[in-house]
């Protein structure tokens, strides 16, 4: 699996799984909820500027938001 740059990842999490980011860490923390407010995942990425996410990285926060690799891929695409 190729690797993902940390621009899209950001945007995809904020944009299409509308996660709610919390900025004031050493990391980005990002929060998912459902329809009606409950949070049902989160996962964080560095803080550092635009980086490619290897495989290893992109499949442990596919894990954290309950998603397959090649989901979170094809979001992100």
């Amino acid at each position: 699996m190729p690797s993902l740059d940390s621009d899209k990842v950001d945007a995809a999490l904020r944009n299409k799984m509308r996660a709610e980011v919390d900025e004031d860490r050493r990391h980005y923390i990002y929060t998912v909820a459902d329809d009606e407010g409950y949070y049902v995942a989160t996962t964080a990425m560095s803080k550092g500027g635009k980086q490619a996410l290897g495989a290893n990285l992109v499949s442990k926060m596919a894990r954290d938001l309950g998603l397959k690799t090649g989901e979170m891929t094809d979001m992100v695409r």
